[in-house]
């Protein structure tokens, strides 16, 4: 016997909408990280690819989210991850990534400079991954407190079904009132 969830269902589904929303605005949140001497406060998102993909599914157990590897690929860190220089390069222009002398002084890219940097950020992908950023990780924690007020939906929903529960277990209706059909 099913217990029809029409309230339990709607409020995970504005649950659900709230948790896309956010993790596009987190996306585009800054965040302090660390590349060797390097600090970066930039946000997660370059080429937009990743706040595009961000979307809920539904099934029939609830609502999940769902994005590109990518996102949690940056969430969690990896130790190892392969890219291709293509990829590298395309990241590179929409991000865009600016390379400085030794003085800091940012220089013109040619091609050649630009490929010679792909190939070194990919060896450090090889061998280094992706650093953690605990993004999606640190908004699913905070979006915890957004679940009070579920049992509220629970209940309504089983306490419109209260009827089938007690027929279920063998209670039949008399009236306004449920009695245990004790023949069965």
């Amino acid at each position: 016997m099913d217990i029809q969830r029409k309230n339990t269902l709607a409020f995970l589904s504005n649950y659900t909408d709230k948790v896309v929303e956010k993790t596009k605005l987190e996306i585009l949140r800054k965040r302090k990280r660390q590349y060797g001497t390097r600090t970066l406060n930039t946000p997660i998102e370059s080429s937009g690819e990743g706040r595009k993909s961000i979307h809920k599914v539904s099934d029939t157990d609830g609502f999940n989210v769902v994005g590109n590897d990518y996102l949690e690929d940056v969430d969690e860190g990896t130790q190892s991850t392969k890219a291709t220089l293509s990829e590298i390069i395309a990241w590179m222009k929409k991000k865009p990534v600016l390379v400085t002398n030794s003085k800091g002084k940012v220089i013109k890219q040619s091609s050649e400079r630009r490929d010679a940097v792909a190939r070194i950020i990919q060896r450090k992908l090889v061998f280094e991954g992706i650093k953690r950023t605990a993004f999606l990780t640190d908004l699913v924690d905070r979006s915890i407190v957004m679940l009070n007020g579920i049992e509220n939906a629970v209940a309504d929903d089983v306490v419109a079904d209260m009827g089938k529960i007690l027929e279920a277990h063998g209670f039949v209706e008399k009236g306004e009132k449920y009695i245990l059909d004790i023949k069965r």
